[in-house]
């Protein structure tokens, strides 16, 4: 065994203690103060460091867009926030680690040729991590808190942010299985972003792994076999949510409607009026690390990414973050056109990222961003070593 496999098996071990610390693995906090939460955060940090500072000299400097506007974009948050951090202090020591955290985990990711040449490693132990999460959620979560249409849980995000790592493994009954699993979790969590998140994912993966891949045409008996899976899904869910959720799931999706998806329409509304009322350094640089909470007397991020990294870090942060998504849109294309195999997975990633994105956090969530980031460290990685 390597030291890319030890270092590697190290941070998703942190990885996963940290998600499980969040208060009892759940909560939105993005840092805790418990003296456990520090220990697993530095640890972290200094493995990712470790083994980005002291790869192999002789390995070549990676040149793609993808890695380099992510480290821009990524500096920029982290040199901001910090700066603003000197008139409103951070709620807690650990976040100036976990800010920086993801993209420390994005550059180890990134560089795994210079460890390691089976990319297998990285899918499996991030594949593990998944079902253990998925496992924790659905056997003990519920057993310890009052489950009803009122109580939604952010639980499931994590999970289904590791799907696309799922959707990498060759196996299709692997897959099959993995996809059931995330589709449970996050119908049990009654969060209609993550369920939409996922349809949309799901759909993106197979378009672009049947369609644009494989090249097969829409016939006759193609068409009347994904007629019967959907069809065949739908009563799943049908049969989930009446019988298991007690009608909850589709009393959630009935709610979205009539309250304007929770009150985010005026939550929008707000903070786009806050944005016009700005400062001009604010209209530049925002207000730095979660600047829409102390922006107003509504007390409440934005709820929408956009918004956010705009209220957060202005203009130059709205357009590296603008130009960083640009460029994760033309490698899933450049992927496409090369028929890569992991193609399919990472446009499901993105799918998945641009939904979530619109109407919860991921960019401000640090054990959110972690897990993205891992992923597209490694599709950069994939690129390098020309795997298809």
């Amino acid at each position: 065994m390597n030291k890319y496999i030890y270092r590697l098996i190290l941070i998703v071990i942190s990885f996963l203690l940290f998600v499980f610390e969040r208060d009892n693995m759940f909560s939105e906090d993005i840092a805790t103060n418990d003296t456990s939460g520090t220990i697993i955060v530095v640890f972290m940090l200094f493995f990712a460091t470790y083994a980005v500072l002291f790869s192999s000299k002789n390995e070549k400097m990676i040149k793609d867009k993808v890695y380099t506007r992510y480290i821009a974009l990524s500096v920029l948050i982290y040199v901001v926030s910090i700066i603003f951090s000197l008139m409103h202090p951070f709620g807690s020591r650990v976040t100036y680690g976990t800010i920086i955290l993801p993209l420390l985990l994005f550059l180890f990711a990134a560089n795994c040729s210079k460890y390691n040449k089976n990319d297998n490693m990285i899918i499996w132990c991030m594949s593990i991590v998944a079902v253990m999460l998925s496992y924790y959620y659905i056997s003990n979560y519920f057993s310890n808190i009052m489950y009803e249409h009122e109580t939604q849980s952010n639980a499931s995000y994590p999970i289904l942010y590791l799907l696309p790592f799922m959707l990498c493994h060759r196996n299709k009954a692997l897959k099959i299985g993995f996809m059931i699993v995330v589709l449970i979790v996050v119908m049990y969590s009654l969060k209609r972003g993550g369920i939409v998140a996922l349809s949309c994912g799901l759909i993106t993966y197979f378009y672009i792994s049947q369609i644009r891949i494989k090249n097969r045409k829409i016939s006759i008996v193609p068409a009347i076999s994904l007629i019967i899976v959907i069809v065949g899904l739908l009563y799943f869910i049908r049969y989930f949510n009446e019988n298991i959720l007690s009608g909850m799931l589709s009393d959630r999706l009935s709610d979205s409607v009539d309250s304007g998806g929770s009150g985010r329409l005026d939550i929008y509304k707000y903070y786009w009026n806050v944005f016009k009322d700005s400062s001009l350094s604010q209209l530049i640089i925002g207000r730095g690390w979660l600047g829409s909470i102390r922006s107003g007397s509504m007390g409440l991020t934005c709820h929408n990414d956009i918004l956010e990294v705009l209220i957060d870090f202005g203009i130059i942060g709205l357009s590296l973050y603008t130009i960083f998504i640009i460029s994760l849109i033309k490698m899933c294309r450049k992927m496409i056109k090369n028929k890569h195999e992991y193609a399919p997975a990472m446009s499901a990633s993105i799918a998945i990222l641009l939904v979530n994105s619109m109407v919860s956090h991921i960019i401000i969530y640090p054990s959110y961003l972690i897990i993205f980031s891992l992923f597209w460290g490694f599709i950069v990685y994939s690129q390098t070593t020309q795997h298809k």
